[in-house]
């Protein structure tokens, strides 16, 4: 008799003994721009196990963290610098994780105007030769130049 009760006692106390492998097998998080707040539908790989999830369209996802003491996870999409994060397993209750836009320059310009016509645009304007403007942009023999 005696040796049934423990039997049945030491699996149900190891399953609610906190940091146990079976406590948290889950961690849930949210993966968001770090400006906004907005959640980003984006990859995130553990990198101990070379597996990867995605996060939904509003940026949650639920971590497989049966196991496991400590993870490194790789967080990306396009438009946002990968961050990296280790995280202590028993020390997690949820992640945020935010992550920081990519700001890019276009690498090219586009001007666009309007030439006015004359009598037919309700406009004045002048015409200047393209002489005119080359005489604008060359120095004259009174500038000084200077020389190291």
């Amino acid at each position: 008799m005696r040796a049934a009760f423990l039997c049945v006692t030491v699996p149900v106390l190891l399953s609610v003994l906190p940091g146990s492998a079976t406590a948290q097998p889950t961690i849930p998080g949210r993966v968001v721009d770090d400006r906004s707040g907005v959640g980003i539908a984006a990859r995130i790989e553990v990198i101990e196990t070379k597996t990867a999830l995605a996060a939904d369209g509003d940026g949650r996802f639920v971590l497989d963290a049966a196991g496991a003491e400590r993870l490194t996870l790789a967080v990306s999409h396009p438009r946002y610098y990968v961050h990296r994060v280790t995280i202590e397993v028993s020390a997690v209750a949820s992640l945020e994780i935010r992550l920081v836009p990519i700001v890019t320059v276009a690498d090219r310009i586009e001007v666009t105007a309007s030439r006015a016509r004359e009598g037919v645009d309700a406009a004045s304007f002048t015409n200047v030769p393209q002489e005119k403007v080359a005489e604008t942009q060359t120095p004259s023999a009174s500038s000084s130049v200077i020389s190291s």
